[in-house]
């Protein structure tokens, strides 16, 4: 169904209309057809939400960010609890009559919430930095 045509009369500064007219010529449509697709647009862009038009870009950028960071979260929950898994299924528990054995594990654990908090207060990560330091009484046990 085709929609009433109205008429208007505009007054454009000549050099808006010289190139309006280059246009016409280079597209084949018509004047009424690009005026009508112009304010179409204009009116279109006026509606829209504000804050999409000056931070859409933005905000799709920390989108993809938030998703990428989301991955990496997952990847890392999902590697620590395979290693969680293995390390309980595989390895032979401590007597609890075994201090020295208990007294090795708390320290090794204290060690490990300390890397932890290092590697978060200084950005480094262990992936990264290489191989976790060893203590040199347990190197000389290997």
């Amino acid at each position: 169904m085709r929609h009433p045509q109205v008429r208007y009369q505009l007054f454009v500064p000549k050099p808006l209309s010289d190139r309006f007219e280059a246009m016409v010529r280079e597209g084949g449509a018509t004047k009424s057809a690009l005026l009508a697709a112009a304010l179409e647009d204009w009116l279109d862009r006026k509606g829209a939400n504000d804050i999409q038009i000056w931070f859409g870009g933005r905000l799709d950028r920390i989108n993809r960010q938030l998703s990428r960071l989301d991955r990496n979260d997952r990847i890392a929950i999902e590697s620590l609890a395979v290693l969680a898994r293995y390390i309980l299924t595989n390895l032979i528990p401590v007597a609890e009559s075994d201090t020295v054995a208990m007294a090795y594990g708390r320290d090794r654990f204290d060690r490990l919430v300390q890397r932890v908090a290092e590697a978060l207060a200084t950005g480094r990560q262990s992936i990264a930095g290489g191989p976790i330091d060893r203590d040199p009484a347990e190197q000389s046990g290997d």
